[in-house]
């Protein structure tokens, strides 16, 4: 039905069956008679140059697709009477400026709005218990949204590339923001996180590259790797005293965060967990920690000192690698394993103290270190020793730096 350019359709008809109008590329308007309670799923897919659409006060369903890809479609009202919306009903209505979504709906399906490029502000009401994952995505001038008071969980990649996403109102009714939830909004510059939430996903603000400022609730038990990286803007994160893990690439490339304060309910700092945050001058370790993982805080370029916990067993492969200011390192009597590349490149530490409960420390663990003249290892140590700017193995046979 190419050249279909308008229709009647009759009040006797009650459902507009699946694919019905799908492909008509010359439909330009259509107006449903009260009598139509639900849209199937594909029914106006790909309908190119619909423009006008008036939805009967009856409707209560909006299927799968029905409007996808409908590229100059500008506006449309949702009648009160509907409750649900279906996945990617309007995903690819590049051109759709204006939502009106009443409060009796309750499910958004997934990919509802995605790629909604021109879609600019949102409210969602209280009546909405379902948000589907990805149902925003690539909503390019998505500037403000509220978020419906009954939300549980904000799904994946629900804002995802929201780019220009400046303000968004989280109630306390949702507990789970997921994984890529919010990533690559570069706009964002703050974010209030209500106290109900428990959980942060994988990368749930990865690459919000202005935010600023965020507080997290004592709540918060999970956070979960890349969550927070690639904040370039980030200065200040408080976390929660709830958190027992900072995880993989947590905090990877926020360049400009400063200070961090680790609660002493943390036990893991994970890999890269705070790599390449040039900016860090402040970190205390508290001695809940048992692990630094590979590369944790790699190129932290102003960190000057770092107190080593009596808790620590491990520092990981590359650890503390390229922080070039680093001056003063305490390393407790409990760690027993320092990584290969572990302080590589700290060309500013003059001299550090190995413990007697090391036994063993990576070939490469103090590589390109240029001013390191004194390493000074506990005389009860039983598998190193240092002699003459060098360090060796206890009995001298093999030279490690």
């Amino acid at each position: 039905c190419h050249n279909l350019q308008s229709i009647i359709i009759p009040d006797s008809v009650q459902i507009i069956g699946a694919c019905a109008f799908e492909n008509c590329h010359n439909l330009t308007d259509i107006q449903l008679p009260e009598s139509v309670f639900e849209i199937g799923d594909y029914a106006f897919k790909d309908c190119q140059n619909l423009h006008s659409v008036a939805l009967s006060d009856s409707l209560k369903i909006i299927g799968r697709s029905a409007f996808a890809d409908c590229v100059n479609l500008k506006e449309i009202r949702i009648p009160e009477s509907v409750y649900y919306i279906g996945n990617a009903a309007f995903c690819n209505c590049q051109n759709l400026r204006v939502v009106t979504i009443p409060d009796s709906v309750k499910i958004i399906g997934e990919m509802a709005y995605c790629n909604c490029h021109n879609l600019q502000s949102m409210t969602i009401p209280d009546s909405v218990q379902i948000i589907g994952s990805k149902a925003f995505e690539n909503c390019y001038n998505l500037k403000d949204v509220r978020i419906s008071g009954s939300l549980r969980k904000i799904e994946d990649s629900t804002f995802q590339n929201c780019h220009n996403l400046q303000l968004v109102t989280v109630p306390d009714s949702v507990i789970i923001i997921g994984n890529s939830a919010f990533e690559k909004c570069h706009n964002l510059t703050d974010i209030n996180i209500p106290d109900s939430i428990v959980e942060i996903g994988n990368s749930a603000f990865k690459n919000c590259r202005n935010l600023q400022l965020i507080t997290l609730p004592d709540s918060l038990k999970i956070i979960k790797g890349e969550a927070f990286s690639h904040c370039y803007n980030l200065k200040k994160i408080h976390l929660s005293q709830s958190i027992k893990r900072i995880a993989y690439n947590t905090f990877n490339d926020c360049h400009n965060l400063k200070e961090i304060h680790i609660p002493d309910s943390v036990v893991e700092i994970g890999d890269s967990a705070f790599k390449n945050c040039y900016g860090l001058q402040s970190v205390i370790i508290p001695a809940s920690v048992d692990t630094i993982g590979n590369h944790a805080f790699e190129n932290c370029f102003d960190l000057t000192e770092i107190h080593i916990p009596d808790s620590v067993i491990e520092i990981g492969n590359s650890a503390f690698c390229g922080c070039r200011n680093l001056r003063s390192v305490i390393i407790s009597t409990s760690v027993n394993t320092i990584g290969y590349y572990a302080f590589e490149g700290c060309n500013s530490l003059k001299e550090i103290h190995i413990p007697d409960s090391v036994n063993e420390i990576g070939c490469t663990a103090f590589d390109n270190c240029d001013n390191l003249d004194e390493i000074i290892v506990d005389k009860n140590n039983p598998h190193y020793s240092f002699d003459n700017k060098s360090l060796f193995n206890k009995d001298k046979t093999v030279l490690i730096k």
